[in-house]
């Protein structure tokens, strides 16, 4: 049975609030960790914590935790459609919808074993993002 990672998600917000406020302290408190590759003990403190909250909380509200989020603009790199894909980035763009950039990239890492600083595909040059405001600043 094939697990929809987003549905789970949604359906454990609170839960993963919690272990992504956690997480965002702990890997990206400085720039030079920010930027860095994410190592294989960031995936299994990563599913540890979560499955410790899911265990001794399985109902979790959802957090008041301020993430910083800032909307993309949907003409962004990582949602356009190109030739050769529906979306670049599908996974990345819909937790890019709920979460801020750092977050979003480390649960598409968790995923989908790709992280957006550092991809594997030919064009490997990460572009910075278009929020939203942004964009409606300069039309």
């Amino acid at each position: 049975m094939e697990v929809d990672s987003l549905q789970f998600l949604l359906r454990h917000r609170g839960n993963f609030d919690d272990v992504l406020h956690l997480m965002g302290v702990l890997l990206f408190s400085s720039p030079s960790r920010f930027f860095a590759r994410f190592r294989p003990e960031d995936k299994e403190l990563v599913v540890q914590l979560l499955l410790f909250s899911l265990l001794n909380n399985p109902c979790a509200p959802s957090s008041a935790c301020d993430f910083g989020f800032q909307r993309v603009w949907i003409g962004d790199y990582y949602y356009v459609s190109d030739f050769v894909n529906v979306f670049r980035y599908p996974g990345y763009a819909r937790y890019r919808d709920l979460y801020p950039q750092h977050l979003a990239r480390l649960l598409w890492w968790l995923e989908s074993g790709e992280d957006i600083f550092y991809r594997t595909s030919r064009s490997a040059v990460f572009l910075p993002e278009c929020l939203l405001e942004e964009f409606e600043d300069s039309v």
